[in-house]
């Protein structure tokens, strides 16, 4: 089978995949293999396979052509990191070299993002290797999922990916991601490599932050690096999330400081092998002191058979002159010994200095690279710090300045609501009747306004003093929306309060409803059911229990804040009517 490609014929074309997103083929194109995939492209697909063929990014598969109906053809690997992650190969790899790996896939994600591009659906599958030579190198493959962000749209809304590799804004009440989604598919994966096991293995891990913490925790491989990586690309809150240029940034750090200790560790192993021979020599300079002590027994031994030779008879001259002749040879050898002592004992001090040298100079240099090394760990920490600060600000403050006013009449829970954005556990009321209580939300850039109790049903004063106090106030403020608190348990009897509350505001933007007689979240079908008996008023619905953390809560306002994009309300008048 042939298949011909803008006048460039493939031969030996083989089916190797059959899947829905389309078919896989292996084909022959002038003796170099080639994948070819055969699927329906739409206009944006083509858009993006034309930037990645004029620019190709770094760490991503090659597209050497493709036509603008069904075609397209790319480099082919030896396999999937799927594939490679089984291999005997990639266990015995340390963790250095496993880490060196993944910054490609990062470096890869990276090169995306820098051009507006998500690639949606990052899972090992979707990742080959090539072995070149002794080395290894990874690229990201798959463009069926890619999209384009751009200045007018910095959030995608429908469903993409793997689930299992899914982050954890797939599964909100509405969908609403970035580019960050490919940061916590990169946590997976990096998590995978290092433990060879899948962090993932049912849906509602996804959002379980406890579950995924401890199993973070659980590595004890280089803690603090690996740790600290994980944290940051597996957060929750895909602000907090770390982008693909810091992730780059901390991999290199940490790489850097990994090759720091193992260069250390061989300059330690080297100055133990010159201790050894040290040793070694040592006792090579004791063997010759013993061998020099028993000559010299021998020369004594030799000398007293001598002197009880010439003792026994004066005249056997030739018996002494042999004596003489053995000494003199013993005290030649004793002289060539103790020239052999001091040559020794002269390279033994050598050395010594040698080697006290050596690991003068290696201490030294460490040290002078230890604190060149903590010095640029200071400055980019402050650096990053600095970055991490302003996207911080630039992503969670993207509105004007707004003031909320909390209303809700007694039992309804606002103050407990006001009370837990602050971090106070305690469920007190505000039983005030005059005062308006102010709390600023730096990072929504909102004010919550904690309204005092309304007496509107009262007697004569009271009612009077009720419409006059607030009267007051919201001719002195700029009130942007009204959120009306309401309690689930007595959600019928707030139905008649919110009518109340319509007579007098005409609009309310959002409702929140809270739960305290029991633990339980409320339902899918309860929520549905308070939206049915609420519909009238067209206001925004979220829901909260006792238990909900200030987290919870705050997101709730983030995204009122978010929601509420409307022209600005009047509600400074709105009591006048009311006062004599």
């Amino acid at each position: 089978m042939q298949i011909v490609i803008n006048r460039m014929e493939y031969r030996n074309v083989q089916l190797i995949q059959n899947g829905q997103e389309g078919n896989l083929y292996l084909a022959k194109q002038k003796n170099q293999e080639v994948v070819i995939k055969h699927l329906s492209l739409k206009e944006k697909e083509i858009k993006i396979l034309e930037k990645l063929m004029s620019n190709p990014p770094s760490n991503f598969v090659k597209i050497i052509d493709f036509d603008r109906e069904s075609y397209i053809v790319m480099e082919k690997g030896d396999g999937t990191l799927k594939q490679y992650l089984e291999r005997e190969q990639f266990k015995q790899l340390s963790i250095l070299q496993k880490i060196k790996l993944f910054e490609q896939i990062a470096n890869g994600i990276l090169e995306l993002h820098s051009r507006y591009l998500i690639h949606r659906d990052l899972k090992p599958d979707n990742i080959i290797f090539l072995q070149q030579q002794d080395q290894t190198i990874l690229k990201l493959i798959d463009t069926g999922q890619m999209d384009q962000l751009s200045d007018k749209v910095l959030f995608l809304s429908e469903f993409a990916g793997t689930e299992n590799y899914r982050a954890p804004e797939f599964f909100q009440e509405r969908i609403q991601y970035n580019n960050k989604i490919d940061i916590w598919a990169l946590g997976l994966i990096f998590y995978e490599m290092i433990t060879g096991q899948s962090l993932i293995q049912k849906k509602k891990q996804i959002k379980d932050s406890q579950y995924i913490k401890s199993k973070i925790e659980s590595i004890n491989m280089f803690k603090e690096n690996i740790q600290e990586l994980l944290y940051n690309m597996l957060e929750q809150s895909y602000f907090q999330r770390w982008s693909a240029q810091s992730l780059m940034k901390e991999l290199q750090r940490v790489i850097e400081i990994m090759e720091l200790k193992e260069g250390l560790q061989k300059s330690r192993e080297q100055c133990q092998i010159l201790q050894t021979n040290c040793m070694s020599l040592s006792n090579t300079n004791l063997t010759l002191q013993n061998q020099i002590s028993s000559s010299t027994q021998k020369i004594e031994f030799l000398d007293l058979k001598l002197q009880q030779q010439i003792e026994q008879s004066n005249n056997q001259a030739a018996t002494i002159e042999k004596y003489q002749t053995q000494i003199q040879i013993a005290q030649e050898m004793n002289s060539n010994f103790q020239l052999k002592i001091k040559q020794l004992e002269k390279q033994n001090a050598q050395l010594i200095i040698e080697s006290e040298k050596h690991k003068s100079d290696l201490i030294k240099q460490l040290e002078e690279k230890k604190m060149n090394l903590q010095q640029y760990i200071d400055k980019e920490n402050m650096k990053n710090q600095q970055q991490i600060e302003q996207s911080v600000q630039c992503n969670l403050i993207p509105f004007k300045h707004k003031k909320l006013v909390l209303f809700g009449f007694p039992g309804a829970g606002k103050t407990w609501v006001f009370n837990k954005i602050q971090g106070q556990s305690q469920r007190n009321q505000n039983e005030s009747t005059t005062n308006f209580f102010e709390y600023f939300l730096n990072e929504q850039n909102v004010t919550i306004v904690d309204s005092p109790v309304f007496l509107d049903q009262s007697n004569y004063d009271e009612r009077e003093e009720t419409y006059n106090n607030y009267d007051s106030y919201f001719q002195k403020n700029s009130i942007d929306d009204i959120v009306l608190v309401v309690q689930y348990e007595r959600i019928d009897l707030m139905k008649q309060y919110l009518n109340r509350c319509l007579k007098i505001f005409k609009e309310i933007s959002a409702i929140i409803v809270t739960r305290f007689v029991d633990t339980q979240v409320i339902s899918q079908n309860e929520e549905e059911q308070v939206r049915d008996k609420f519909k009238f008023c067209n206001s925004s619905i979220y829901f909260t229990n006792k238990n909900a953390s200030q987290t919870d809560l705050l997101d709730i306002f983030f995204k009122i804040n978010f929601n509420q994009i409307s022209p600005q309300k009047n509600y400074q008048d709105i009591f006048q009517k009311y006062i004599k």
